[in-house]
């Protein structure tokens, strides 16, 4: 079990973020990373299941941390949460959606189409073939299973961070830049964050006009974008299978630490700090460092400079620091 799931939701949501989420059924597998959660407290916490106390319905709650707490929400769809306090101490994380990672085709074949595939707590059961049958099961050994950030075989993912990404411009070029530069399989997983929802709904639908992607070279135009017609003709969606590689979250870049996962291969937060004070650069750039892995780098703004800020980042060209 991971040991962040004995003990408080909070620290749980945060390590359950970026794992893998795997079902079988009939000898099919299909997995999604988890890319938004919610945290619920025990007794106290008034959204909380428990907060009348225990009943039939919630009693998966108050069992052992590492299990599966299925529901269903106004008797529409189902939801599932992972229980993480200790016995009798009912606390859980609402798994709130997650990325396809393998079995694409049968969670279409599930959901009866395929954007969204698994946004959202109802969709993503949907996608998983999770009911409350499930209801109890054990995340370590049953059919629905919580594993690392990655199966067995596949490359190492290549972790990124947008931070400050406004309205998804720099996230969805620097996934076309990452997968037009490899030469080998790929495995990408870039969070692009922001504090204004506003703009976060804007990147993660993926829609652009026309003078939006003029600086677009025309051959990765039409890999990665879809033209609009008729009425829609001066309008460009990114690709869903670009969009899925890029997970948008609200995160205030001024209140660390932040719900980000460790050795980052790269940072971005490019004309950012500009609007900060100096101890709060400081810290900012110190929270960065240690997100980012060995050899990691920052990517920062020309008119952002770290001198003085943090000595442990090298300056390998001008507003790119890299980590010893």
């Amino acid at each position: 079990m991971i040991p962040a799931l004995r003990g408080d939701p909070v620290a749980a949501a945060r390590a359950l973020l970026g794992r893998l989420l795997v079902s079988t059924r009939g000898g099919v597998r299909v997995a999604v990373r988890l890319t938004e959660v919610e945290a619920y407290g025990g007794a106290d916490d008034p959204a909380s299941h428990a907060v009348s106390g225990e009943t039939p319905r919630n009693r998966t709650m108050f069992g052992p941390p590492g299990r599966l707490y299925v529901y269903r929400s106004y008797g529409i769809h189902w939801c599932a949460n992972v229980v993480c306090g200790p016995v009798g101490s009912p606390a859980a994380v609402l798994l709130r959606g997650g990325g396809p990672v393998v079995g694409m085709a049968a969670m279409v074949k599930r959901r009866g189409r395929a954007d969204h595939i698994a946004d959202g707590p109802g969709r993503l059961c949907e996608a998983l073939g999770i009911t409350a049958l499930d209801d109890g099961v054990d995340l370590s050994s049953g059919r629905v299973r919580l594993v690392g950030r990655a199966l067995p075989g596949t490359p190492r993912a290549v972790r990124i961070w947008s931070a400050g990404c406004s309205t998804g411009e720099e996230p969805y070029t620097i996934a076309m830049t990452a997968l037009e530069a490899m030469h080998k399989p790929l495995r990408l997983e870039i969070v692009a964050s922001d504090i204004s929802t506003r703009v976060l709904q804007i990147g993660k639908f993926g829609v652009y006009r026309d003078q939006d992607v003029r600086t677009v070279p025309v051959p990765l135009l039409k890999k990665y974008f879809q033209k609009g017609v008729g009425r829609a003709q001066q309008l460009f969606r990114i690709k869903q299978e670009l969009r899925e590689l890029v997970s948008f979250r609200q995160i205030n870049l001024s209140t660390p630490p932040y719900p980000i996962n460790g050795n980052q291969d790269a940072i971005f937060c490019r004309n950012v700090m500009i609007y900060f004070h100096h101890d709060l650069r400081r810290k900012l750039v110190q929270n960065f460092e240690q997100l980012l892995r060995p050899g990691g780098y920052l990517f920062v703004g020309l008119a952002e400079s770290l001198t003085g800020i943090h000595p442990n980042l090298k300056s390998v060209e001008p507003s790119v620091y890299c980590k010893g």
